[in-house]
């Protein structure tokens, strides 16, 4: 299998990518453009998956500009013996997926959905990482605060900001179920030898 490994570089280079490779026109612009929401869609015996990643932002206190969490996205086109990734914005880097997946004979053998399902899993645990770092940010306890004492003023900027950044961490979170639950049920790429579908995890 191929694993090719593509970051954001100009069109052009794409494009010699999804000539070599047989990609689909309409996931080549979707994959080019960006700003997708997450889904996974199945062109022939292709599929392109669109994720969104999610980066908490260190601050010492929020304001009404501030940011607390970046996006970005990251896109996996998988066929037969092939698995091609595409990132845009705050998306983490792969040399770790890609080495797990390389240094895995069982992983390596199970193909394209291997990747689909490691790159899946990490941008899963960035989410849990991110909940996390809101569950205990101190600015956002410290807001907490303010709101529920009668003696402090409250920062009705900060309190609108909070609210759009977790807004943001919504909209990129929950578009990802319906993806992952059609990539679950047998939806990924078929195995070239057995022509059945393979999706670690699953028997």
């Amino acid at each position: 299998m191929t694993n090719y490994g593509w970051s954001t570089r100009g069109e052009e280079q794409l494009q010699e990518v999804a000539g070599a490779f047989g990609l689909h026109p309409l996931a080549v612009e979707d994959a080019v453009h960006a700003h997708q929401r997450p889904k996974l869609e199945r062109y022939g015996d292709m599929l392109f998956l669109v994720l969104k990643t999610i980066v908490y932002v260190d601050h010492d206190k929020a304001s009404a500009t501030s940011e607390i969490v970046d996006t970005g996205e990251i896109m996996v086109f998988a066929g037969p013996g092939f698995a091609i990734t595409v990132r845009h914005g705050s998306a983490p880097p792969l040399d770790d997926v890609r080495r797990q997946h390389q240094d895995d004979p069982q992983q390596l053998g199970s193909g394209p959905a291997a990747v689909l399902h490691a790159v899946s899993d990490m941008v899963v645990d960035r989410y849990v990482e991110v909940a996390d770092a809101f569950a205990g940010d101190s600015d956002s306890h410290s807001l907490e605060a303010e709101v529920f004492s009668p003696d402090r003023p409250v920062d009705a900027g900060r309190i609108y900001q909070l609210k759009r950044e977790l807004l943001e961490f919504k909209r990129a979170v929950m578009p990802l179920d319906g993806a992952l639950q059609r990539l679950s049920e047998g939806n990924g790429p078929r195995d070239s030898v057995e022509g059945r579908h393979v999706l670690p995890g699953r028997g």
